[in-house]
C-alpha cells in the first residue's frame, strides 16, 4: 500500500473526475480496493461510457483533515 497523497486530495477540484485507477493511486489503495468502496456504499461514483468515475469531492469526503485555523 503507497501513502495517501493528502495535500494533492485536499488541494483538488471537487468537482473533476477519476477513474478507480487514479482513485486508488492518489489514496495509497488497490483498484480493488476502491470497488469494494464502491460497493458497501462508502464512495460515491458515476457511469460515463460503462466505466466508473469519482468526484474529487467524493474522495475528500472519505478523509477527514485537521482544521487549518487552528488557534
Amino acid at each position: 500500500m503507497k501513502k495517501p497523497d493528502f495535500e494533492g486530495i485536499r488541494t483538488m477540484d471537487p468537482e473533476a473526475a477519476f477513474s478507480i485507477s487514479e482513485t486508488a493511486r492518489l489514496l495509497g489503495y488497490s483498484a480493488g480496493g476502491i470497488q469494494r468502496l464502491i460497493k458497501v456504499g462508502k464512495l460515491k461514483y458515476f457511469l460515463c461510457n460503462k466505466r466508473y468515475f469519482i468526484k474529487g469531492a467524493d474522495i475528500q469526503a472519505l478523509l477527514t483533515y485537521p482544521q487549518d485555523d487552528v488557534i
